[in-house]
């Protein structure tokens, strides 16, 4: 019996591109042109001169121009490092859009604890389960790429691993304002990009109204039967904006 991946059938509305920089419909030239801005963005964030406030800074840029940033890129040695295995970046390819990721201190902070907390848990774990616990490894904001491209490329916010898995059993992507509209297109691309080696996607919004909580969203793999009744993996959310301390 095979199964189906979900279809991607939600676009995010074209007032959701509000983030910066915003770019017309590309040609060759505008393409190009582009590319030379994003470059230079990286270019000031590898010498520690970010000119660009926002922590989601979206680039409407196609597959066409993304392969084209990837060669100029690897064509400067530094540049193409630091790329490699500093710069954080998303690409999706679904909405053809590249995200640059610039966390601020204050979501940088959250997360750490978030992960020391769930340290500390799996350490505690005394059961039948605690050798499995042993192995497993927080993997940082380490790239997750997946075998079919259409899933892209993406640098989580955190993330935890089993020592002989291929994929994280658990991402956790920490949302504002900028970002909170990609979060199912992330859950989509983690779990159905895995084949749902990916369990469990976690979302948790800390930008919040003073007398607010912060919101926690989850997303796991289930399998449907979709209306040309065949058996179909998706990412369903199970928990939707549900407050915590």
């Amino acid at each position: 019996m095979s199964i189906q991946t979900h279809p991607r059938q939600h676009a995010t509305p074209p007032e959701s591109f509000t983030s910066l920089p915003l770019t017309p419909p590309l040609t060759d030239k505008t393409t190009t042109s582009l590319v030379s801005r994003i470059i230079e963005e990286i270019k000031n964030r590898q010498e520690g001169r970010n000119l660009t406030s926002t922590p989601w800074a979206v680039y409407l840029l196609d597959l066409k121009g993304y392969q084209e940033l990837q060669h100029e890129l690897q064509r400067d040695e530094s540049l193409w490092g630091f790329a490699q295995h500093k710069l954080r970046y998303d690409y999706f390819p679904s909405t053809s859009r590249l995200v640059l990721r610039m966390p601020t201190t204050l979501h940088e902070e959250f997360i750490t604890s978030i992960v020391e907390e769930i340290q500390v848990q799996l350490k505690s774990i005394q059961n039948a389960s605690a050798e499995f616990a042993k192995e497993i490894r927080s993997g940082g904001s380490a790239s997750i790429k997946f075998a079919d491209e259409e899933y892209g490329k993406h640098d989580p916010d955190a993330q935890f691993r089993h020592s002989k898995a291929q994929f994280p059993g658990i991402v956790i992507e920490v949302s504002y304002s900028q970002k909170r509209k990609d979060l199912e297109r992330l859950a989509d691309d983690y779990i159905l990009g895995s084949d749902s080696d990916i369990l469990v996607v976690v979302g948790l919004d800390i930008e919040y109204k003073t007398g607010k909580k912060a919101t926690l969203s989850v997303w796991r793999p289930n399998i449907i039967t979709n209306e040309a009744g065949e058996k179909e993996l998706v990412a369903q959310l199970i928990v939707a904006n549900q407050g915590f301390p």
